[in-house]
């Protein structure tokens, strides 16, 4: 362990982009007035310019979040009080803005959570459907995916307030074949899809399922109705939750088992009862911490079931009170491993605050992985751009080194980046 003042101290732009993600990181249904307090008293409010900085580090916390109440509450007290000045205003043309511009047209996974969040900010009317259609027109051309993700999502909307541009957007939407085998099943069962207005498409793209279906009864925890579904239909325990297009979360895209699933969610009544009918426990952790509920830490805890492995999770996840709860549950003979894994994930998740104390505890600026990536490259490779300037500080840090794929930092980050490895 080593104190902070060990370490090389942040600039002044990393300072203030620490206390950015603090304010969304550490975003929960108790502090949302004292973050708009926050966002008003400070020089983000005044300054239409500086709204893609804050936007930046607000929207990614989206992809990792399960729950975005707080962040949508959040948003609609701020809009709430937009007339107090007039740069509040630019903050949620360019949150729809930027949530578009992400798109990747063969990552489907990578831009349905925005579209998640969008739709919800649409629901508790922060933004107006017609601002959205205006951006998504600049988006969609001549991409297939994107454009039917955007019909799936908001189609309803778009039919209520500009009929026409619904008609367009279905005849595009169905007819430019989509190029994803995910999307292709609702492609062509799009009659299915919208009739009974929507009921079917609302709710996958609210829940990334059907109100019938086990998945939805094992996340929102109705632990009598799974009762009464396993009385009439097998479930085995170690089937794998199917990857599924409109799931908003990417750590459960990748096939969870159903127990897994539960944990993610928070869903402890379901947990016990899939324990209790012989269900694996051994990886509820990982599970519990990706999804963040405390109910569910707790539950594992009070179980016995080892958080080996987590710490690099919490990290990821942005979870600061979850790390210093792992911390000292980690044996050992473990803990420089698990710190130094914590480390790289931070640095990819663009966490400044979750790095530098993964450095106080004991990580190492030039630890690869198992894919050869230091802090340094995963952060440039991700664009984390005060996260680089902060570990170039570092007198001892390899710039030169390459991951497994021979790409050094410089030849990782994007060309904005360029100017800071000439420096070094």
């Amino acid at each position: 362990m080593v104190s902070l003042s060990e370490i090389p101290p942040l600039h002044r732009e990393g300072v203030e982009a620490m206390k950015i993600q603090e304010w969304f990181s550490d975003l929960n249904e108790t502090n949302i007035e004292r973050t708009v307090n926050l966002i008003f008293a400070s020089q983000y409010s005044k300054q239409r310019d500086l709204a893609p900085i804050l936007v930046n580090e607000l929207i990614k916390i989206v992809p990792l979040r399960s729950d975005l109440t707080a962040l949508v509450q959040m948003l609609k007290l701020l809009k709430s009080r937009q007339a107090q000045t007039n740069a509040i205003g630019t903050i949620f043309s360019t949150i729809m803005m930027s949530s578009l511009a992400l798109e990747i047209e063969y990552d489907i996974h990578g831009i349905v959570p925005y579209l998640f969040f969008l739709k919800k900010l649409i629901t508790e009317k922060v933004i107006e459907i017609w601002d959205l259609v205006v951006q998504i027109k600049r988006f969609i051309r001549n991409k297939p995916n994107f454009q039917f993700l955007c019909f799936c999502y908001f189609a309803p909307e778009i039919l209520v307030s500009d009929k026409e541009y619904y008609a367009e957007l279905k005849a595009n939407a169905l007819k430019d074949k989509v190029t994803e085998p995910i999307l292709t099943q609702y492609q062509e069962g799009w009659a299915g899809l919208e009739a009974n207005n929507f009921k079917i498409l609302k709710e996958l793209t609210e829940f990334g399922f059907t109100k019938s279906s086990a998945e939805y009864l094992i996340a929102t925890d109705n632990v009598k109705a799974l009762d009464e579904y396993l009385k009439s239909n097998k479930l085995d325990f170690t089937y794998r939750i199917p990857e599924n297009a409109f799931t908003p979360v990417q750590f459960i895209q990748w096939s969870p088992q159903v127990a897994e699933y539960a944990a993610f969610y928070g869903s402890v009544e379901c947990v016990k009862l899939m324990l209790s009918r012989g269900a694996n426990s051994t990886t509820l952790s990982a599970y519990a911490v990706a999804g963040g509920s405390q109910k569910m830490i707790d539950f594992v805890t009070k179980s016995g079931i080892s958080f080996k492995g987590t710490l690099r999770l919490a990290t990821y996840y942005r979870r600061i009170e979850l790390y210093n709860y792992i911390l000292p549950r980690i044996k050992k003979e473990q803990l420089a491993k698990e710190v130094n894994y914590a480390m790289v994930r931070a640095a990819e998740s663009n966490d400044i605050r979750l790095f530098r104390q993964t450095l106080t505890d004991g990580g190492r600026i030039n630890f690869y992985d198992e894919n050869k990536e230091s802090p340094l490259l995963i952060a440039a490779k991700k664009g984390n751009a005060e996260l680089v300037k902060y570990i170039l500080t570092f007198p001892n840090v390899k710039t030169d080194a390459a991951n497994c794929w021979g790409k050094t930092a410089a030849e990782l980050a994007p060309r904005t980046m360029e100017q800071l490895f000439a420096k070094k």
